[in-house]
């Protein structure tokens, strides 16, 4: 309806346009996110519930329609839907703070930081709209996943990404074909299995010392049939 209305009537850009916080509400509602600028938040931090019916459910970019919670959304008399929202095409949502259950997140244009506290949590599209520096995520305890876009370039100090407590996976979209693995490891905090995935064939090098960096499990490494995985000595391939 609101896209149709822009169409019709063009759009206030300044509506609704100061710092505001979406709160999960714990009963059935359906809620509009129409929100044109300031700093915005969606916050679940009240619900233990999962939100992972379908991939990448809670979507932070404009025109999403997602539901917090694990009720599926049937529309009848005697069901009970959990927190249904909306948002218009134009709405900037910036910071996401998860449940204490699964949440599935795929970052919007704007979005710039992601807190996902409890559960096996995936976090999508990290750095599509904007460098990784610029993104700050904290994916809490359990075994998350998180999927990131970058060059070797990007990967310094100004990161600020952590896999959190738990075996965490970190999925990485280069186009690097000559990939260390100690770099990554420096600058991607609490990570114990990465990919790294591109059309050509990669190698990734591993040394002592990324073992020692990780003693309390075993670095997971996810490379496709072309890739070469170089091993320190010593070192075993399970």
């Amino acid at each position: 309806d609101i896209a149709a209305l822009k169409h019709l009537y063009g759009i206030r850009e300044i509506y609704n346009s100061s710092d505001n916080t979406y709160s999960f509400k714990n009963e059935a509602s359906l809620s509009l996110i129409h929100d044109l600028g300031g700093y915005d938040t969606i916050d679940l931090s009240g619900s233990s519930a999962n939100n992972d019916i379908k991939t990448f459910q809670i979507d932070l970019g404009g025109g999403a329609f997602y539901q917090a919670g694990n009720k599926t959304m049937i529309w009848e008399d005697d069901y009970q839907t959990g927190a249904v929202y909306t948002t218009s095409f134009d709405t900037k949502i910036e910071k996401f703070i998860g449940s204490n259950g699964i949440d599935n997140v795929r970052l919007g244009p704007t979005s710039d930081t992601i807190i996902t506290n409890g559960g096996d949590d995936t976090i999508a599209s990290v750095g599509i709209y904007k460098s990784p520096q610029s993104i700050r995520v904290d994916a809490g305890s359990g075994g998350d996943s998180v999927y990131v876009f970058i060059e070797t370039g990007e990967v310094n100090s100004f990161l600020d990404i952590n896999g959190g407590s738990g075996y965490d996976y970190l999925r990485i979209f280069t186009s690097e074909t000559d990939i260390d693995l100690t770099i990554y490891m420096q600058h991607f905090d609490n990570f114990e299995n990465f990919a790294f995935y591109d059309s050509k064939p990669q190698t990734i090098t591993v040394d002592t010392e990324d073992f020692i960096k990780l003693n309390t499990s075993y670095i997971g490494i996810v490379a496709d049939d072309e890739d070469t995985v170089i091993l320190p000595e010593g070192a075993v391939l399970d």
